[in-house]
């Protein structure tokens, strides 16, 4: 699940809970992954957070993937998958639940 308040979790979320934080570029790109099928160009999640750089949004997806497995304590896949070429995407293994018109 993601919520308003930039948390991601799955139940019971007292336990397994990554507290992103609402205002967070890692929040807006999970966001915009969660909200866009298929692979996200790096370009297009650039231009999703108003410019951020490329390589920081490299760095802020291997930041989120360690989080997830440290948080949600999911240690054998990947929250967002990369493919060389092509982008970034939610891993097709997960789907996120938006609660509370999060993206709507």
């Amino acid at each position: 699940y993601l919520n308003p308040d930039g948390d991601l979790w799955r139940e019971p979320k007292n336990k397994y809970c990554y507290k992103i934080g609402k205002k967070s570029d890692r929040y807006k790109m999970v966001l915009h992954l969660t909200n866009n099928r298929g692979y996200q160009r790096t370009v297009d999640i650039s231009t999703a957070l108003n410019g951020k750089n490329q390589q920081s949004i490299r760095t802020e997806i291997r930041k989120i993937n360690k989080n997830f497995r440290k948080f949600l304590k999911i240690t054998n896949n990947k929250l967002i998958e990369s493919r060389k070429g092509n982008g970034y995407r939610i891993n097709q293994n997960y789907k996120i639940i938006l609660k509370d018109n999060v993206g709507l």
